[in-house]
């Protein structure tokens, strides 16, 4: 390729800005919203600085009204915003980057024979763990500055881990994405409307393309392509969540442990995609699924090592916001005033004890 080419440096953020135009252009053709009235306007909606580089993809439908009629700042405004910056801080400073320390570990490694299944599969969790931590928290963050200015952006994140299809888990990990692809894609191209046969062409369509979004390799590819052959077995299924009603005691206990079988099965489903998502080549992420799915076979599962993994502590506060999510969405207990200001204060004091590895760039930044 010519050395200018090889030199070049891609702009930050350019594919989450580019979908932002490409949203808005779409939709003034269509005429479901109108177009700016300035060039200055139209440039604020794609350059509005807190979820600039790394998201929520923001429609223009959605923040061009609040940039012409902003509501006064309000007090449980304020609370909100400081909450989710100083969580999101917390969850990039603190979680995100301590637990990269053990996933480089594993995943760079050119000796991957020498870890055990138990750590290979710590390994894997702690990079599902960072990831969430690491774009939730910069997620978190641009709603809170939002907030601070007035501006309510969409959530991007509601706690992914707890749910209970793969369906469900699109509805809650990279919410702003998920909903473009399925707005801007999988509806044009027909949805579920055309038979079952296109139904299930489109689903896998949609998912290839949003893998290659995060990158032109074949690892991404196949984790897309694990999520729309997911998606398109649990349609044919028919696998549909559903919350059983009535005071019946065995009865609640029996959708409490289905719920957490599919939550399990979910959780598999998922983190086996994020082995090809973060491995540096396709070969790296089969000889790590080996050592997942065979050296427990082989009597190499080395739980006991796992104990001389200090990151594995890391996880404890996601594990903590996802059980705090679940009981708020299953039991309906309330995220009350003084209970978010007692999560603030355990924050920024686990932000000063903890020692933190050195600061690492959001994933994101590289999409």
């Amino acid at each position: 390729q010519p050395e200018w080419l090889a030199n070049w440096i891609v702009p930050v953020g350019i594919s989450f800005y580019t979908f932002q135009t490409l949203s808005y252009t779409i939709d003034v053709h269509a005429r479901r919203i109108e177009p700016c009235r300035t060039f200055l306007d139209f440039f604020l909606f794609v350059s509005f600085f807190p979820q600039l580089v790394a998201g929520p993809i923001v429609r223009a439908r959605e923040l061009l009204p609040q940039l012409e009629y902003r509501r006064p700042l309000s007090w449980p405004r304020v609370q909100l915003g400081i909450y989710r910056c100083i969580t999101g801080l917390f969850l990039k400073i603190v979680v995100a980057d301590g637990l990269a320390v053990y996933v480089g570990l594993v995943f760079n490694n050119h000796h991957i024979e020498k870890f055990s299944a138990g750590q290979v599969w710590l390994g894997v969790v702690c990079f599902g763990g960072q990831i969430f931590a690491d774009f939730a928290g910069y997620s978190g963050i641009a709603i809170g500055l939002g907030h601070l200015l007035g501006i309510t952006f969409p959530e991007n994140f509601r706690y992914p881990y707890i749910s209970r299809s793969l369906s469900e888990f699109w509805t809650r990990w990279h919410i702003t994405l998920s909903r473009w692809l399925r707005d801007y894609l999988y509806i044009p191209l027909g949805g579920n409307r055309l038979g079952v046969g296109r139904t299930y062409f489109n689903l896998l369509v949609t998912m290839l393309l949003g893998g290659l979004w995060h990158g032109a390799a074949w690892t991404y590819v196949v984790w897309g392509a694990i999520h729309g052959i997911g998606l398109c077995v649990e349609r044919m299924l028919k696998c549909k969540t559903r919350i059983t009603a009535g005071l019946d005691p065995l009865r609640g206990a029996l959708d409490l442990a289905g719920r957490c079988l599919r939550i399990a099965l979910v959780f598999v489903i998922v983190h086996v995609a994020w082995v090809f998502f973060r491995a540096p080549d396709f070969n790296v992420a089969v000889m790590l699924l080996q050592r997942m799915f065979v050296a427990p076979f082989q009597g190499e599962l080395g739980l006991e090592r796992l104990v001389k993994v200090p990151q594995i502590v890391f996880l404890l506060p996601i594990v903590a916001l996802h059980l705090g999510q679940a009981a708020h969405e299953w039991l309906g207990l309330r995220k009350s005033v003084p209970l978010r200001l007692a999560v603030c204060i355990l924050w920024i004091v686990l932000l000063f004890v903890i020692r933190r590895p050195d600061a690492a760039p959001f994933l994101y930044f590289q999409f």
